[in-house]
């Protein structure tokens, strides 16, 4: 479920950084979830995002070059390159969300994974369709992740407990 939900607009009093610092302190929020178009203090979102103990989904507004302006008019802050935010995202392990379906499916996965800290960049992909599994593998190509090999006792363990179809080549 959702524990809170804040507006805070054009950041007079209160900024992401402020939001985010409180809401990793608040035992009973288990994901920090935030929509934002700017940043006022690139450095100090980067240093609290790289040392929360929560998972932060965010969903970045203004990421093309034709709103870029309207975004800086919007709230006062810079909106900055996008390749960019992107690479600082992954250094400070913040989960970006492409579009507004994508942020509220990583809410979702990472609220069920409950205490369950994803690290790394390694995913497998784990299907009983050929087709789906090829079809997720190839989804991982536009993403900071990457495919991870199957050991061989991984591959056992599978293979005791689903179809003999399993794909073990993914």
């Amino acid at each position: 479920g959702v524990r809170s939900i804040v507006s805070f607009g054009n950041m007079a009093d209160v900024d992401a950084t402020d939001l985010i610092t409180h809401f990793n302190k608040d035992k009973g929020t288990k994901v920090i979830a935030l929509y934002i178009e700017g940043f006022k203090n690139g450095r100090k979102f980067y240093e609290v995002a790289k040392n929360l103990e929560k998972p932060l989904i965010v969903l970045k507004g203004g990421k093309v070059e034709e709103v870029k302006e309207a975004t800086i008019s919007h709230v006062g802050a810079m909106a900055g390159d996008y390749d960019i935010v992107k690479t600082v995202f992954g250094d400070a392990n913040v989960i970006n969300a492409e579009d507004i379906q994508q942020f509220f499916e990583y809410c979702k996965i990472f609220t069920l994974l409950d205490e369950k800290r994803v690290e790394g960049n390694k995913i497998a992909v784990l299907s009983n369709s050929g087709g789906l599994g090829i079809l997720g593998a190839d989804g991982i190509k536009n993403s900071r992740l990457s495919l991870t090999k199957y050991i061989k006792n991984t591959i056992s363990k599978f293979s005791l407990d689903i179809s003999k179809s399993f794909s073990k080549s993914i």
